[in-house]
């Protein structure tokens, strides 16, 4: 699963594309465009390291199979809703949780359910 340094660049990524855009269409129609090129290559390639300098701030890794596979063998019922247009977290994650829980559920006890939106 992702960790926080890169799903804290993902997301920094989206929102400087959204400033560099604004800013774009803010700009004096006078001013040439090749200037907002080239910053948006310098954000990206600045962007770019930011995993390498958040690991040593944010080492926690976002891992939730041991927790829901000890949910899943406690009985628990449990349901993972996930979003299939989600651009940080790929689909596949959730679907790999439901499996992990599906593979922990006691006999008897609630299957896990795996709800997909849009």
């Amino acid at each position: 699963f992702r960790d926080i340094p890169h799903m804290a660049l993902q997301l920094l990524s989206k929102i400087a594309g959204s400033l560099l855009y604004l800013a774009s269409q803010a700009l004096p129609p006078q001013l040439p465009r090749m200037n907002l090129l080239q910053l948006r290559a310098v954000v990206k390639y600045a962007l770019s390291w930011l995993p390498l300098l958040l690991v040593p701030l944010l080492p926690h890794r976002w891992d939730n199979s041991n927790a829901v596979a000890k949910a899943a063998a406690g009985g628990w019922e449990m349901a993972v809703i996930h979003g299939s247009s989600d651009e940080l977290i790929p689909a596949d994650m959730g679907k790999a949780l439901w499996a992990r829980a599906r593979g922990f559920t006691p006999p008897g006890a609630p299957s896990p359910a795996f709800l997909e939106i849009e």
